[in-house]
């Protein structure tokens, strides 16, 4: 099967699509599979990865001088 990239998740029959979509309540795979397995720990989790990766570009940013 078709590999996905590592931001994207790979849907039961193999679509890829945007790591950002799953459980976001909208069905993205053709059968809701990015939905499937959702629960609140779920979302948590994609939640607080991506607050993560924002707070660490902010990091990295130098301030303006």
């Amino acid at each position: 099967g078709k590999l996905c990239n590592f931001d994207e998740f790979r849907c039961e029959r193999g679509k890829c699509i945007p790591v950002g979509q799953v459980c976001d309540s909208t069905q993205d795979c053709d059968h809701g599979s990015d939905e499937m397995f959702c629960n609140e720990t779920a979302q948590a989790a994609a939640a607080n990865t991506t607050s993560v990766l924002v707070n660490q570009s902010k990091l990295t940013t130098p301030k303006p001088t």
